[in-house]
């Protein structure tokens, strides 16, 4: 009877010290397997806040872009009228597709065989220095059948706010006042010699 209890005896002793010794390799599984869980946790997080970061700095710095942008345009001054009813019939240069940029006029004052304007941006705004001449000055003449005829009729500069009417009278570039009548509406616009741009146009009354 002595043989099947320690028979018994062992065999429960072998189970125990088995318990026992799978006991902490459980521990040490788990722990870690749980760390790698962490990390993957924390980098998917600093992910995720970097990625935020990145989509806040674009969008900042494409709408400092467009504020730039924005900010460098130059306004067109206003026409006192229809720019694209001026006919180029004298002077020998023609504004057609000229855009408005930079140079504003106005106060036009047209008597006998004088012009006079004011400036409100001279000719700086297209580089050009005080005694540059560097505009052509444009008059236009409404006839009686209604249109307008005209065209260049001198040069000038931001140093210079009026110009006598010599020329438009003396026949410069074809200039002639046939069907005029006086007084009459009449129109003044300043084209860049240089390049395809103009200031607004104003218009008067001409009394000869």
């Amino acid at each position: 009877m002595q043989r099947p209890s320690l028979f018994l005896f062992s065999v429960l002793s072998s189970v125990v010290l088995f318990a026992a010794a799978c006991e902490p390799s459980s521990e040490r599984e788990s722990a870690t397997l749980t760390v790698p869980g962490g990390s993957s946790n924390s980098s998917t997080a600093a992910a995720s806040g970097s990625t935020g970061g990145s989509s806040s700095g674009t969008a900042s710095g494409s709408a400092s872009g467009a504020t730039a942008t924005d900010a460098g345009e130059t306004p067109a001054s206003p026409d006192q009228m229809d720019y694209g009813m001026l006919k180029w019939s004298y002077g020998g240069v023609s504004g057609r597709g000229y855009a408005a940029s930079g140079v504003s006029i106005s106060g036009l004052r047209v008597s006998g065989r004088n012009l006079s304007f004011r400036y409100n941006t001279n000719l700086s705004a297209w580089g050009y220095s005080k005694d540059a001449v560097g505009g052509y000055a444009c008059l236009f003449v409404q006839k009686e059948d209604g249109s307008w005829v005209g065209g260049k009729f001198d040069w000038i500069s931001s140093s210079r706010s009026s110009r006598g009417l010599e020329n438009v009278f003396g026949g410069y570039g074809g200039w002639n006042l046939k069907g005029v009548p006086n007084p009459c509406p009449a129109a003044f616009v300043i084209l860049d010699a240089n390049k395809k741009r103009r200031s607004n146009v104003i218009v008067g009354t001409w009394s000869r």
